[in-house]
C-alpha cells in the first residue's frame, strides 16, 4: 500500500511539476510575443527614418554644390559674378 501512496505522490508530484513549468513556458511566451511586436514597430520606424535622413543628406548636397550656390548668388541675391580679378603685389 505504501509502494502505490508513493506512486500517487510522485505522479501528482510530477504533473504539478509539468503544468507549472507549461504555466511559465506561456507566460514567457505571451510576453516576449509582445516585446517581438514592439520590436517589428521600432524597425519599421528606424528604416523609415533612414529613409527620410537620406533624402535630406541628398538635399543638403544638392543645395550646397558650388554652381547651386552660384545659381542662387546671382538670380535671387541679384550678384554679379566675378569677372576679372586683378591682384596687387604688395612688397614689404
Amino acid at each position: 500500500m505504501k509502494a502505490t501512496s508513493r506512486r500517487k505522490g510522485f505522479f501528482i508530484l510530477l504533473f504539478s511539476a509539468m503544468i507549472t513549468f507549461s504555466v511559465v513556458g506561456l507566460i514567457f511566451n505571451i510576453k516576449t510575443a509582445s516585446l517581438n511586436a514592439k520590436i517589428q514597430q521600432m524597425i519599421i520606424k528606424t528604416d523609415s527614418l533612414r529613409k527620410e535622413n537620406k533624402h535630406y543628406e541628398l538635399l543638403y548636397t544638392h543645395q550646397t554644390r558650388l554652381s547651386e550656390v552660384k545659381r542662387i548668388a546671382i538670380n535671387t541675391l541679384n550678384m554679379t559674378p566675378i569677372t576679372h580679378i586683378q591682384y596687387v603685389h604688395i612688397t614689404p
